[in-house]
């Protein structure tokens, strides 16, 4: 299938995102336990489809006995299929701690059908792009807890 969200839409500059703090931007997510965590992009509900944009994830103040972070992954979905996007998994798990967190910004180009084809066969999202994002943390260590913010900057 053909690429129909091209990688010049990204260009001069990236374009112009969107801000919106109360749909957007989440901060102090309270994060904890060694099994796999899904915070989703918005909180609650969906956002206007979208195809590019940066989404940024900070982890910090570790607590517990030896807090890791083990693996980050983030997944873009339009409600029906899902892409993976961004996965963090480093050799040696990163130990959080006063002087030790995680910060990071993703970038995102995600193609969508200009028909009702969609889905795995044809690697597209449904018209209109992503309506979701989901970080999935994995978190280390006794009793580990952590903080996240996150945010999206969805390109118009």
């Amino acid at each position: 299938m053909s690429l129909n969200v091209r990688l010049d839409r990204t260009f001069p500059g990236e374009g112009v995102s969107v801000r919106n703090d109360s749909v957007y931007y989440q901060s102090g997510i309270a994060l904890s336990t060694t099994g796999a965590v899904s915070n989703p992009i918005p909180a609650t509900g969906v956002i206007l489809g979208t195809t590019a944009g940066k989404i940024r994830i900070k982890i910090y103040n570790g607590g517990g006995t030896s807090p890791t972070i083990v693996n980050i992954q983030v997944n873009a979905s339009d409600g029906t299929n899902t892409v993976p996007l961004y996965t963090y998994h480093p050799t040696t798990a990163l130990a959080l701690s006063t002087t030790s967190w995680f910060d990071a910004y993703i970038a995102y180009l995600l193609d969508t059908a200009s028909s009702t084809t969609n889905g795995g066969a044809v690697g597209q999202l449904i018209a209109g792009g992503a309506t979701s994002f989901a970080v999935i943390t994995t978190l280390g260590g006794t009793t580990p807890t952590a903080s996240m913010d996150l945010e999206i900057c969805p390109l118009v």
